[in-house]
């Protein structure tokens, strides 16, 4: 799969930075993933987890543009109920990529 250019690696470094350790992270205007799902996302034949990870990043990456960096970003950070809203929105994606690969959710 041909990547678009806001598709990128994660530093190494951010490995030590708890809030940016997971799978992936939106910060626009990036998407970056983990070594290991980039890679996958980059073959030929993306498996369906590396691909209903990317769908949800983008969800996280259009709300930050719409909402603007710095106030999404604000309300992410201080807001639990406003993270809890933005991560179902983002997890009804994902799930939807997981169930046209008949697959589950974990």
């Amino acid at each position: 799969m041909n990547l678009p250019s806001y598709i990128r690696r994660k530093p190494r470094y951010w490995r030590y930075l708890p809030f940016l350790s997971g799978r992936a992270n939106a910060i626009a205007p990036h998407i970056y993933l983990r070594r290991e799902a980039y890679d996958d996302l980059a073959s030929e034949n993306p498996s369906p987890q590396a691909r209903a990870t990317l769908a949800h990043e983008e969800v996280h990456l259009r709300r930050e543009k719409e909402l603007g960096i710095l106030r999404y970003g604000a309300r992410y950070l201080f807001s639990r109920i406003f993270r809890f809203h933005e991560e179902l929105c983002a997890i009804r994606e994902q799930m939807k990529v997981l169930k046209k690969e008949g697959m589950e959710f974990d």
